[in-house]
């Protein structure tokens, strides 16, 4: 492994892995994030981050749901991160 340190931006690095862990993602983009994220350990470090996250409060709620107006707010949030 590289000893250099991460010169990602946490925001490149969460929209990458969001857009990653997104079911929408094709395979071949999913290949590509999966291919970037494992050249760099901080970064897979953050990958395996979020994903216990996202178990952790799929468990916790899953008899509970985001609101309408705060759903659509997110949606919102993230096409406009990646157009940017």
């Amino acid at each position: 492994m590289d000893s250099q340190p991460c010169r990602c931006s946490a925001e490149e690095v969460q929209a990458l892995l969001c857009e990653y862990l997104d079911s929408g993602t094709s395979e071949a983009r999913s290949r590509e994030i999966r291919e970037q994220i494992a050249a760099c350990p901080e970064c897979l470090q953050r990958l395996r981050n979020e994903r216990e996250v996202r178990t952790i409060i799929q468990t916790c709620c899953q008899t509970e749901s985001a609101p309408g107006y705060l759903r659509e707010r997110i949606t919102t949030q993230i096409r406009i991160s990646r157009r940017g």
